[in-house]
């Protein structure tokens, strides 16, 4: 009785504290924003008589404070059917028909403001269909059908297997119904069939389009280990070598080989603790080196590097232990072990050549010399990174940093060397809710002109009643703090625009359709409009979330546009250009790029571009205009690898006009490529060897002499980032000669070298140019170039500077580079779809372009730089390999974008792991979720999906995965896999993340969630990265801690005779760490252990609520 009358108070109180429905079942989440408790966001969550959430409200959430309101609607079996969009409200609660009858004037008057899911007529609770929010797509849902295999083309299946040898075959097809197929239909007609055993295992892909099939095989072995994946390439050339990956394993289920298409194999060696010591790629083995890893005692990365160990099949017997030397005082002996690191190794490396040192807990490694000068943070950091040593692959120089946090494990400052000969200090304060608060910049650089030069920048940040930004300050030293960014935000939290340097003539305007995808960005220097759904008379409506026209105007030029088409892999087959200016000749110019033909894997084999050219009368004047087929290309591959290309276009005597320059036209190899599949030779460019380091990062490019040397560097830190980059130009000189020495009055040519170097301090860009003419060298001025800043840069003049800002489209491409005054277009650029540059303006003023990043040039060598990878624009793809491409198996590793560069940053949101329990071969596959995935990524509007296996093998690996503590450890060891492709794709280049994680479980992936989350964060992912873990039945939750710093959600069944079985060693019971308010326990007869009992709870999680704008992801 004392539970209900506690329980009767506290609804009494709250009804009137807050003025909640009082006549509603209810649930009020507080959120403090601030340690007095006086600021607060209150969340209203009501339920129905079954206990199903039925409205969410977000008391005063709007700009002008104003309540934000949902509603989700059940069918008659209880399944969730109709979500509605956020209505405006002053209401607390709204009965759901008042709420359907005001919601579409939140909208326009749009009569579908919600997303619908349709399930088929059976117990399966299987989804059929889902329509998105918005009347235009009432007609256009994503549909599934659920089918067994046949032998027509749609439904057949080859049946692939491994053979005991170890190889792929073949033996014929798989027999009619034994298979399950879902059949899935998009909002715009394409259709794709997924193929699955019985024990859950995806086995086939298959893409249509235009009644051919673009399949992608996965075969396996005994014991459930991927083995093969055949692209659609295969299907038409049956090379493994060219297509396929191919994956080998241990006894132990550890993958020991792997083979990516076009690539030598890559070997890993484990210790008995299940550590990767030692890897090799096809590179590395012609040089007789591996890469290394040693961990400590808690299975922590501590060091990285490059040796030539031949012992290495040693190390599967024992347990590589690599410890700290420690004297009595704790305090570090210096000048010990490997590389005068003060770690020891149970095992030898031979030859170590460092590439990161890692130190973990406290601050006793700052008696190493390289830490010197550098102080130690005074709060506890037990279990968190406090130093690390990154070495640069030139093998001389090494950059120290150290780390301190709060009490709540957040970074505070960041003491860290630079690449001239200085530091970098960063020091943050954070919001009661871990959000920025000022954040500042020290700059130390030692290696210029003059000798000394530092400053410090400061940034503020102000946030809103509900933690929105708001307005962001700059100072640059003791000058006068400059607004950098102000935003504000519609009703619906979205971004409505933005202002740079507190100038109202520098302000961008956003609108959007239903569905919070952009459509209009406007202001005085840039606009652009972007049509989905509707096609503005041009290219058909599309309804999958393709562009179909893009419009865009820069100051007071004409308006240009694109209509696009694609075909039903959504691959873009052209962008047709128009424009509403007259060129000279009466023409109206053409920037056409169109895509004749792709392969089977994506490669493009047939490429057309119109551009500029130029033609010059007898009589003098002005240059006449004409807009002819610039570049008519044929591309011809080796599996993905491009060979030659041959040109049939014209090429334009305009100056600035882009186009493919064939400088090698008998038809012979123009390109080359390693064993690790990096590009080493292109003759249509002039280049006669590019090499690279040990990350596949392009360190020297070499062009043909021709009398004239030509070269291209850049220098890296062992974690990628560039530290420098140099650019060597040949020119010559006439000179008189001596009549002493030479017989008349003869002249020669002396040649002059100059060494153009950029120098990458932090985000403190420096230039120098060196001169050698002859054997003299002229005196080298090393200056600072340019200052960047979130919004764009800076440029000193003496004690005077100036800022200059960024106007992005849609995918953050730069278009505009404005001055501060409002008024100064200082470049403009214009790009063909697939990043080439046409009628820009300002060139020379700044380097970054084409998706936000550097563009270099010289000596037409024309790449982008994306921080992990290169990518031409000419040909388009990228240099090497993509280290996502086992992501993506169905396309080329080398393939921008997956062909759709109109869409395709980030276009599927942000990421969201799964993770799955005990299963008898749907392990890491989505088959396991049974549409539950789908839901969750609806409700938290992403949909970039992974999937792990939780249960490490399932049933194949009992009984030692029924431990906790070895779910957690294996978890671990995969996190810190994980994060090092994490942060090699998603880091951007001021040490930002691209992207955000969520972790969603069920039953024994909990425990395994755990310590891969502590993985991640021990191997460099803040911990703010990821948003929060959702447990769904967690299988021994008693002996499981949730992840400092992580929101963690457990939803269970009382009912469930899995998770609560003291005989199975999991009493029922509550995670530590799960608050209680994210802790539901529902004790409906019905709902048990299984996944798909779990409907309901899907909507407790909280709803995604941001948008893409400017490549950016924006918070609502």
């Amino acid at each position: 009785m004392r539970k209900f009358y506690s329980f009767i108070i506290l609804q009494f109180v709250l009804s009137s504290l807050f003025s909640q429905e009082s006549s509603q079942n209810y649930v009020l989440t507080r959120t403090f924003l601030n340690e007095s408790g006086t600021k607060y966001i209150d969340n209203i969550q009501y339920f129905d008589g079954l206990g199903r959430p039925t409205q969410t409200v977000q008391k005063g959430v709007t700009p002008n404070r104003s309540n934000l309101v949902t509603l989700q609607e059940y069918d008659g079996f209880g399944r969730a059917t109709k979500s509605w969009l956020p209505h405006v409200s002053t209401s607390s609660y709204l009965d759901p028909v008042s709420f359907k009858s005001v919601v579409p004037g939140t909208y326009n008057g749009d009569s579908r403001p919600y997303d619908e899911t349709v399930y088929e007529d059976s117990p399966l609770n299987r989804v059929v269909k889902q329509y998105g929010p918005g009347a235009s797509w009432g007609t256009h849902p994503v549909s599934t059908s659920y089918l067994t295999n046949d032998d027509s083309k749609e439904l057949v299946c080859k049946y692939y297997y491994v053979t005991s040898t170890d190889s792929l075959a073949q033996d014929k097809v798989y027999p009619a119904r034994e298979l399950y197929v879902a059949k899935s239909t998009d909002e715009d007609g394409n259709v794709s069939y997924l193929f699955t055993d019985k024990l859950g295992r995806q086995l086939l892909s298959r893409q249509m389009s235009n009644a051919t099939p673009y399949d992608t095989y996965y075969v396996y072995d005994d014991f459930d280990n991927l083995r093969f994946v055949l692209p659609p390439g295969y299907q038409d050339t049956d090379s493994l070598s060219l297509f396929a990956y191919q994956y080998k394993y241990d006894e132990y289920g550890r993958c020991i080989e792997k083979t990516l298409p076009g690539c030598e194999v890559v070997k890993y060696v484990y210790d008995k603790a299940d550590n990767l010591i030692f890897s090799q790629d096809g590179v590395q083995r012609k040089k007789g080196e591996w890469t290394f890893y040693l961990y400590d005692l808690f299975h922590r990365l501590v060091m990285r590097g490059i040796c030539t160990n031949t012992n290495t099949s040693l190390v599967k017997s024992q347990i590589v232990k690599t410890q700290l030397s420690r004297n009595s005082s704790t305090r570090m002996i210096l000048a010990e072990g490997i590389g005068d690191t003060g770690y020891s190794s149970s095992f030898g490396i031979s030859s170590p050549v460092l590439h990161t040192v890692n130190y973990y807990d406290d601050y006793t490694f700052l008696n190493l010399s390289g830490f010197s000068g550098k102080e130690g943070g005074s709060v506890n950091a037990k279990g968190l990174l406090t130093g690390n040593i990154t070495f640069g692959l030139d093998g001389y120089t090494s950059y120290c940093t150290v780390s301190h946090y709060d009490t709540h494990g957040r970074v505070t400052k960041v003491i860290s060397d630079n690449a001239m000969r200085g530091t970098e200090t960063t020091t943050t304060s954070y919001t009661f809710t871990g959000k920025p608060l000022v954040v500042e910049y020290s700059h130390v650089a030692r290696s210029v002109s003059p000798p000394l030069f530092s400053h410090t920048e400061t940034y503020r940040y102000t946030y809103d009643h509900a933690e929105r930004l708001t307005k962001v300050t700059h100072q640059l030293d003791e000058d006068p703090s400059v607004v950098l960014s102000e935003n504000a935000y519609d009703e619906l939290g979205r971004l409505q625009s933005k202002r740079f340097h507190g100038n109202s003539n520098l302000t961008t305007n956003y609108s959007y359709n239903i569905r919070n995808w952009v459509t209009k960005i406007s202001g005085n220097s840039f606009k652009q409009s972007l049509y989905y759904d509707s096609n503005d008379g041009g290219s058909p409506a599309c309804f999958n979330g393709n562009v179909s026209v893009m419009e865009w105007r820069v100051g007071t030029t004409a308006s240009q546009r694109y209509d696009f088409s694609y075909d039903a892999l959504n691959r873009l087959l052209s962008a047709d250009y128009s424009s509403f200016q007259l060129a000279v000749t009466g023409n109206f110019p053409n920037f056409s790029e169109r895509v004749l033909e792709y392969d089977k894997q994506g490669n493009i084999r047939r490429l057309q571009r119109y551009g500029k050219d130029s033609h010059f009368s007898s009589i003098q004047g002005p240059p006449k205009y004409t807009y002819p087929r610039v570049d008519d290309l044929t591309l011809n591959y080796r599996g993905n690898q491009l060979i030659n290309v041959s040109d049939a276009g014209i090429d334009p005597l305009a100056s600035g006009s882009f186009n493919y320059i064939d400088l090698h036209d008998d038809g012979s190899d123009d390109f080359a490529y390693d064993a690790n599949g990096n590009l080493t030779k292109d003759l249509d460019k002039d280049i006669n060897s590019i090499s690279y380091n040990c990350l596949n990062l392009p360190e020297e490019i070499s062009f043909t002499d021709n009398g004239n040397p030509r070269s291209i560097s850049y220098s890296y830190d062992a974690n990628g980032l560039k530290l420098s980059a140099e650019h060597v130009i040949t020119d010559f000189t006439l000179t008189p000669m001596s009549s002493l020495s030479v017989q008349g009055n003869m002249s020669t040519s002396s040649p002059t070298r100059h060494f153009i170097k950029t120098f990458y301090g932090g985000n403190v860009i420096y230039k120098s140019n060196n001169t050698i003419y002859g054997d003299k060298w002229s005196s080298p001025k090393t200056r600072i170039e340019r200052i960047l800043t979130e919004e764009g840069y800076i440029t000193l003049d003496g004690e005077d500077h100036e800022y200059h800002y960024y106007l992005k489209d849609h995918l953050g491409n730069i278009r505009v580079v404005m001055n501060q005054d409002g008024e100064t277009i200082e470049q403009s650029n214009n790009y063909y779809p697939f990043g080439g540059i046409f009628e820009s303006t300002g060139d020379g003023e700044q380097p970054y372009k084409f998706g936000g990043k550097e563009f270099d040039p010289m000596h037409g060598l024309n790449w982008c730089d994306f921080g992990n990878r290169y990518l031409r624009n000419d040909g388009p793809g990228w240099m090497s390999i993509d280290p996502l491409c086992e992501k993506y198996y169905s396309i080329s590793p080398y393939a921008y974008c997956l062909n759709n560069p109109i869409n395709a940053v980030d276009r599927d949101g942000r990421l969201v792991i799964f993770i799955n329990g005990m299963h008898a071969g749907s392990g890491g596959k989505s088959d396991y979720w049974v549409n539950i995935d789908k839901m969750i990524m609806n409700r938290i509007k992403d949909w970039n999906a992974d999937y792990i296996d939780g249960a490490h093998g399932g049933i194949n690996s009992l009984p030692w995965n029924l431990s906790a503590k070895e779910r957690d450890k294996v978890g671990y060891k995969q996190g810190k896999e994980y994060a090092k492709i994490f942060i090699y794709v998603y880091k951007n280049d001021d040490g930002s993340f691209k992207e955000t994680i969520k972790i969603i479980t069920h039953s024994m992936g909990a425990a395994f969630a755990k310590g891969f989350i502590k993985g991640l964060i021990d191997a460099g992912v803040p911990v703010n990265v990821i948003e929060f873990e959702a447990d769904f039945a967690p299988f021994q939750p008693t002996k499981q801690k949730t992840v400092k710093g992580v929101k963690t959600y457990q939803l269970s069944h009382k009912q469930d005779n899995i998770a609560n079985n003291r005989l199975l060693g999991s009493p029922s019971g509550k995670i530590d760490g799960v608050s209680e308010i994210d802790y539901y326990n529902d004790d409906d007869e019905i709902k048990t252990h299984g996944i798909n009992t779990f409907w309901d709870e899907v909507s407790k999680l909280p709803e995604g609520k941001y948008i893409v704008v400017d490549g950016n992801i924006i918070s609502q």
